[in-house]
């Protein structure tokens, strides 16, 4: 295996684990401080904001790596880091009105009004991170670990720190968007300091294959991270901010393994993009049965931090713990979606990307009302987990059963694993 692909996903897992790490001992102040309520209020604002956020990537999250990557592309990568730094900021401007609209509609100018109001401002800070994508593909992966890591532990004990002191739950939202704040001026330094901003050109050829290309993407994201949040959007409109509070706690806990889901679609995505034909394929073997191996090895740890769960979080939150086998599946089913959304984008299957999400949207909504109504919370958490089994595997079988067969037979890929170790990493760039 290639020591520059080790090294990528060493600081990739470090970076990841660190901040998920520090974020779920931030989470567990902030849930015994505030308890399951005030936890449940802050649980609606990220998922609505995170809905809402979907739309404001515009795709590129996917997109751009892959451009920059790709050897036959048709514009200066200055312009194209430009142009896209032009839409995405419009489109996050956009993105923030909505969201205060929405909020105000639905809320009124309460407490989580304001919140969101706070929160959702990390919108107009995101633009930059289309710097990032290249330094991904360039494979700065040490650098964007050390900034990340930094705003993470700054964010986080500024969190802390309000919690301890008692400072109403709004405070805690300055201190979200703290993280995205220092990431953002480091990155318009970069970009004074090496892009040279001013000789780099608006391509509006290139603008216009961007939206093209990402129209289906950004229902896919957004229709993605609806299905991610649809469940907690359901808990708290049928049984309110503290039913929701309990349930965050236990999909906290299980969120904890969703890095390695977002590690390896950072790192294949690009190398997807490489790779064609049989070499594709036979990539996409190893990175399933890499994933296989890795929800595997993260088996114990759930279980570990179940049976910890009454400790962790304490007395007030003793449904979360019955909750949380139920979301055991989900960490899995989000790594094979992750290389299943990179195949899609190299091989460039558009249009299916949408349907899956749809699908898990449209599934979970149709059961979680019977399955609340029988078995309470527990009843929501099935609902959510059986929305994305059901759409992986269901449409896989029907529509995309290249897909499914790369899936099954990744097990056979053991042995060639196992030999051609070195061959596993990215092609050497040119």
């Amino acid at each position: 295996m290639h020591l520059a692909f080790i090294s990528s996903a060493s600081w990739l897992f470090l970076d990841r684990f660190f901040r998920m790490g520090l974020g779920f001992v931030v989470g567990i102040v902030l849930a015994r401080v505030y308890g399951p309520s005030g936890y449940g209020s802050l649980s609606y604002v990220i998922a609505v904001t995170s809905v809402i956020g979907s739309l404001a990537s515009l795709g590129f999250d996917d997109l751009i790596p892959r451009d920059l990557a790709a050897e036959d592309r048709e514009v200066a990568r200055p312009d194209a880091v430009k142009t896209a730094i032009l839409l995405r900021l419009g489109a996050e401007s956009v993105s923030y009105l909505f969201l205060i609209a929405f909020m105000w509609i639905t809320q009124g100018t309460g407490p989580l009004f304001w919140i969101s109001a706070v929160y959702g401002s990390y919108f107009l800070l995101q633009a930059t991170d289309i710097v990032e994508f290249g330094r991904r593909v360039d494979g700065d992966f040490a650098g964007i670990a050390r900034l990340r890591l930094s705003a993470s532990l700054l964010s986080g004990g500024l969190k802390l720190a309000l919690a301890e002191l008692g400072f109403p739950l709004i405070t805690i939202a300055y201190a979200m968007i703290a993280e995205y704040l220092i990431a953002t001026l480091y990155y318009v330094l970069r970009i004074k300091g090496t892009l040279n901003w001013r000789k780099a050109h608006w391509r509006s050829p290139y603008a216009k294959s961007l939206l093209r290309r990402a129209t289906l993407l950004v229902i896919a994201g957004a229709l993605g991270t609806l299905q991610s949040r649809i469940d907690s959007l359901l808990i708290q409109r049928f049984l309110g901010l503290d039913a929701l509070g309990q349930y965050a706690s236990a999909l906290r806990m299980v969120e904890l393994f969703d890095a390695f889901g977002i590690v390896l679609s950072i790192l294949f995505i690009p190398e997807f993009g490489r790779r064609k034909g049989l070499e594709l394929d036979r990539y996409a073997k190893k990175a399933y049965l890499g994933s296989i191996l890795l929800f595997m090895l993260a088996l114990p740890g759930l279980y570990l931090l179940c049976a910890l769960f009454p400790l962790v979080y304490g007395s007030a939150y003793s449904e979360g713990q019955n909750i949380m086998p139920w979301l055991f599946p989900r960490p899995f089913l989000y790594l094979i979606g992750s290389i299943r959304m990179g195949l899609l984008l190299a091989e460039q299957y558009y249009r299916l990307i949408p349907l899956y999400a749809a699908c898990a949207v449209v599934t979970t909504l149709i059961l979680f009302k019977p399955m609340t109504n029988q078995y309470g919370l527990e009843g929501a958490a099935m609902a959510g987990t059986l929305g994305v089994l059901i759409s992986s595997f269901g449409l896989d079988a029907f529509i995309n059963q290249r897909n499914l067969q790369r899936l099954l037979l990744s097990p056979l890929a053991l042995p060639d694993l196992i030999k051609g170790a070195r061959r596993f990493g990215p092609t050497p760039h040119r």
